[in-house]
């Protein structure tokens, strides 16, 4: 949001600058700078032609005597704030991203070569003699790789919190919820990653 001020011609005319202040909502620092690049190029350009106006206009009157070079060269600048809660940094911002691609890389990869083996190191006939159901043996598995890449999540969270310093801004238990539910969506999509690939090398590759 830029807030264009009143009174631009008695401002300029009384040797000031016009500020023209601009309000951003953005947590990525991408956005913050090209934010500041942007505005930045548009006023180069508004200066260019108030300077050329101005120049004209005092030459003709007479009256540039008012006004100092500083502002005939820049009669405009802008000031730039960001309103958002959260101001991370490029680590801060993009640390959730690469956590979420870790954990769910290790749940379909643990997925997706655990029934693969058990169908060629011979596990599947010990199952089948067994009281043990395909759909208990198969929550069971499911059951431990939760438990297993869930560990080794908030491993990986508290390093980035304590670690890197990225903030925990969020709730824990929101962000406990989510990391379970994509655990749970990655062990999934690795079962049956397992259950199409018929060697551990495709399997690797599908993951």
């Amino acid at each position: 949001v830029a807030i264009v001020p009143s009174r631009v011609r008695d401002t300029l005319m009384s040797g000031q600058q016009v500020q023209i202040p601009i309000y951003i909502n953005a947590i990525s620092p991408m956005r913050r700078d090209y934010v500041d690049f942007v505005t930045t190029s548009i006023v180069r350009d508004i200066n260019k032609d108030l300077s050329r106006q101005a120049a004209s206009q005092a030459l003709a009157q007479a009256q540039v005597s008012s006004i100092t070079p500083d502002v005939i060269v820049e009669p405009v600048v802008t000031t730039t704030e960001n309103v958002s809660r959260f101001k991370p940094t490029y680590v801060g911002f993009y640390a959730p991203a690469v956590l979420a691609l870790l954990v769910q890389h290790i749940a379909v990869t643990f997925a997706a070569l655990s029934l693969v083996r058990d169908r060629l190191q011979g596990t599947n006939e010990l199952f089948r003699v067994s009281p043990l159901g395909p759909g208990q043996a198969l929550f069971g598995k499911f059951l431990s790789y939760l438990l297993l890449t869930l560990a080794i999540g908030l491993i990986l969270a508290l390093l980035l919190i304590f670690g890197l310093g990225v903030p925990q801004y969020g709730d824990p238990w929101q962000f406990l919820l989510l990391i379970v539910l994509e655990i749970c969506a990655s062990l999934a999509w690795g079962f049956f990653i397992s259950a199409i690939s018929p060697r551990e090398s495709q399997a690797v590759q599908w993951s």
